[in-house]
């Protein structure tokens, strides 16, 4: 009985690690060839993303220019956009304000609320 048991525990051991090596060979074979000696000894799929999301960062110009086009499309309002990408996008700013070194005062979680009242 506990043989039998073993038996299939081991079998759903072997599927799981099967689709995670799967997944970790997708991951591996979709990055450009910039990334790929970053990920070269990385075989767990979690270490891949999180080397992935150290290295491939966008710059601090970057990722404020991305916060003010964002702020751009708030203001704009729920007209051109659905109500639930609208509000999705109140989120959005308030990650990637957060990422910034240097926060814009229009990015804040306050800021947000503001918007809403």
């Amino acid at each position: 009985m506990l043989f039998e048991l073993y038996k299939l525990q081991r079998q759903d051991y072997l599927k799981r690690e099967e689709k995670l090596y799967t997944f970790t060979a997708l991951l591996h074979a979709t990055m450009g060839t910039n990334f790929s000696g970053y990920l070269k000894n990385l075989t767990i799929p979690h270490l891949v993303l999180r080397q992935l999301k150290k290295v491939a960062k966008p710059l601090q110009a970057t990722l404020q220019q991305i916060v003010l086009d964002d702020l751009r499309k708030r203001k704009q309002g729920p007209k051109r956009q659905t109500l639930e990408s609208w509000l999705q996008l109140h989120i959005t700013i308030i990650q990637n304000s957060e990422e910034l070194k240097e926060g814009l005062i229009e990015a804040t979680e306050s800021s947000v609320i503001q918007a809403f009242i």
